[in-house]
């Protein structure tokens, strides 16, 4: 009598609840699924993302460089031409500072020359 009153119920009841629990853990173990899936999506888009941010910073690092580069080259170029500028103005100092040179020693060799040699 209990076997088909009380048990079948109970069974029945047990059965419905370890089904549910398999199903639960079945969503469980899918669900790791979809994060391991998730997880490899997110490495994928921070790979990318370091990937742009190194490409970023490599072309404002070329970019700094060549503006830097065009600064000094005209900054080099003016210097050199004050430089010959400078040069040109020395040398033509040193061209007149000889000529006088000369005048003056010709001039005191005349004079030394007319103190020892009396005319």
């Amino acid at each position: 009598v209990l076997d088909k009153v009380m048990f079948p119920p109970v069974g029945d009841v047990l059965d419905k609840r370890d089904g549910e629990l398999r199903a639960k853990l079945m969503a469980v173990k899918d669900n790791g699924g979809d994060l391991d899936s998730l997880a490899a999506e997110a490495s994928k888009i921070l790979s990318a993302a370091r990937g742009d941010a190194t490409n970023a910073i490599k072309d404002a690092k070329e970019k700094a460089d060549a503006q830097c580069a065009e600064k000094v080259g005209k900054a080099k170029a003016k210097l050199d031409g004050e430089l010959k500028v400078a040069l040109a103005a020395l040398m033509a100092e040193k061209t007149d500072a000889l000529k006088s040179l000369d005048t003056t020693a010709d001039a005191l060799a005349k004079e030394i020359e007319e103190k020892i040699l009396p005319a």
